[in-house]
């Protein structure tokens, strides 16, 4: 099947507009897949406690597996994105920097029936000097899927790179994207990634055998399919991973050096 549209859909729940300057030269970010039954009530405080500037939270629907409460309070913004007819493909992205999101619906008929998905959403802001943009992305398996959302996939992450292309050349931003995107390191699918200009920042870690993921049965990780990756004119100072409770899926933290 043929994608029928892309439209933009955004819903943001709090923003406050007060300059914020990072401590030090690092924006720490986490990306993190949920999973849309956690219940843990621990989550966000967990989260807090990484004292990240901007969380990219996949599998997330406030009010269902997020609370913004925490968040508020602590000053954040929350941006969130409820479209998608499946909660799991849904984003909620949070951020003491202020900046302007945009999320991207993407249209397929299964069948009769529209099935709507926001498989990537991104964040624009200027700190220090440098235009960048934050994506986050949660792209659907290729196993167990109908195949037009298994399409979909290829779809996603040729907006993406399109989208990072564009960026680039109207206002020379750099790029940080992460996310779930269910497949292995080795997969073609993200050579547009790659082509792009971005690098995958595990390779250049002391954690790059480290898995993110593991099926149910299993009482480990086994497969590593959540990624950052980042302009080649950035740098990290650490890729660390961190237990998600309730999650089949390690999150991931990094530091980009922003002098």
């Amino acid at each position: 099947m043929k994608l029928l549209f892309i439209a933009l859909s955004v819903m943001v729940l709090a923003a406050c507009t007060p300059a914020y300057e990072l401590p030090g030269t690092d924006l720490k970010i986490a990306s993190v897949n949920l999973f849309i039954d956690n219940t843990d009530k621990n989550i966000e405080e967990n989260l807090l406690l990484l004292d990240c500037d901007i969380y990219l939270l996949h599998e997330a629907v406030v009010g269902k597996n997020v609370d913004s409460t925490p968040f508020l309070d602590k000053g954040y913004d929350i941006y969130s994105h409820t479209s998608s007819s499946f909660d799991a493909f849904n984003g909620v992205l949070i951020s003491r920097v202020p900046g302007d999101f945009k999320s991207v619906d993407l249209e397929y008929y299964y069948g009769f029936d529209p099935v709507v998905v926001a498989p990537f959403y991104s964040f624009d802001f200027t700190y220090n000097d440098k235009a960048l943009s934050v994506i986050g992305a949660h792209v659907p398996p290729a196993v167990f899927m109908p195949q037009e959302i298994v399409e979909l996939r290829k779809n996603a992450i040729e907006d993406i790179c399109r989208g990072i292309t564009k960026g680039r050349d109207a206002m020379g931003r750099e790029v940080i994207l992460a996310g779930d995107f269910n497949t292995h390191p080795s997969d073609k699918i993200l050579d547009p990634i790659l082509d792009s200009s971005l690098e995958d920042v595990i390779l250049y870690s002391e954690n790059r055998y480290d898995k993110t993921w593991k099926p149910d049965i299993s009482p480990v990780k086994l497969a590593r399919i959540d990624y950052f990756f980042i302009s080649t004119n950035l740098h990290t100072r650490y890729l660390d991973s961190f237990s998600v409770a309730g999650s089949d899926h390690s999150g991931l933290i990094t530091g980009i050096d922003l002098k």
